[in-house]
Parts: C-alpha cells; structure tokens; sequence
C-alpha cells in the first residue's frame, strides 16, 4: 500500500480503465460512403402569347389632283399604286405590320379593325379608308413561335384634297388557341 492506502494493483487497474475510455473515444469510426445521390433538374418555358406593333400603315406622299383617286398598298406584297386617274402615288409607303408569339405550331385567330376614316390634324377633312390584312383570320402560328399579321389598304383622296397629315388607328386584337 502506499500513502493514500491504495494498492499497487489498483493503481494498475484504475489506470487500465482510463486508458480504455480514452482509446473508446479516441478511435474514430469507419464511416460507410456511398455513390452520389442525384435528382433530375429541369425547366419547362412557354412563350407569353403576345401581339405588338411594328410598322404602322403608312401610304406614304401622296399627290391630289382636280380628279378623285385611290391610293392603295396591298398587305401581302407592301406593294403601293394608284389607280391612274386622279391622286398619284409619289413614294414612301409602308404596309402596317403586327408581331407575335405564341406556341409554337399552335392556332391564333386574329381580327384586325381600323378608324373608318383618316382625318387631318385640327381640321374637318378626311380621307375614306378601307383596310386589307394579310393574317386575319385563324391561323397556325410557325414552328419557332412566331407571327407576322400584315396590313395594307387604301384611301379615296378627292378632288382637290386639302394638304396636310392624315391619321387613323388600325387595331389587331390575337385569341391563342
């Protein structure tokens, strides 16, 4: 026994103890791994169905005579003309057109409408107006989304016009089917 009345196998045995303890947490644990674990990541993007302005309609400079005539753009080609008598087509005309996207290979039915007349700012003249469309009506929108509606038309300039800037709204309105 020593001074504090404890053995020398007692000793021996508390200082075994310890050492067990320490080696039981010491040790570190063999941990398993496993391959990666995935999940699949995707989006799917549809096309807002939208219609917007481009060009506007615009039958260009246009001469009057002491004759009535027509000036007309055709909405297919862009193509302006005049027909010969009275007012003549100088230059300067554009066919309207009207820009969308939507699903592609989808339908969309489109109506397009114009003011009745186009009428010269701060003035009581007009001009009689009727408008032509190509894409008007229900049609398949192409394989990359998009759509072109095209508007042409054409105007009654009478006798003696007064000079000036005529204007008028056409409107196109798109129901995606």
């Amino acid at each position: 026994f020593n001074q504090c009345g404890e053995s020398k196998d007692m000793r021996y045995t508390v200082a075994l103890a310890a050492l067990a303890a320490t080696t039981a947490f010491a040790t570190p644990a063999f941990a398993q791994l496993s391959g990666p674990v995935e999940i699949e990541s995707r989006a799917l993007i549809l096309q807002p169905a939208t219609i917007a302005a481009g060009n506007p309609l615009d039958f260009g400079t246009v001469v009057a005579s002491t004759v009535a005539g027509i000036v007309s753009i055709d909405a297919a080609s862009g193509i302006a003309s005049d027909n010969g008598t009275g007012a003549t087509y100088v230059s300067g005309a554009t066919r309207g057109t009207f820009y969308g996207n939507g699903e592609p290979n989808g339908q969309v039915e489109v109506v397009v409408s114009a003011d009745p007349l186009l009428t010269k700012v701060g003035s009581t003249a007009f001009l009689g107006y009727s408008f032509d469309a190509n894409g008007d009506g229900l049609f398949s929108i192409r394989p990359d989304g998009l759509f072109t509606v095209y508007v042409g038309g054409s105007i009654a300039v009478k006798a003696n016009q007064e000079p000036g800037q005529y204007t008028g709204k056409v409107y196109v309105t798109a129901d995606f089917r």
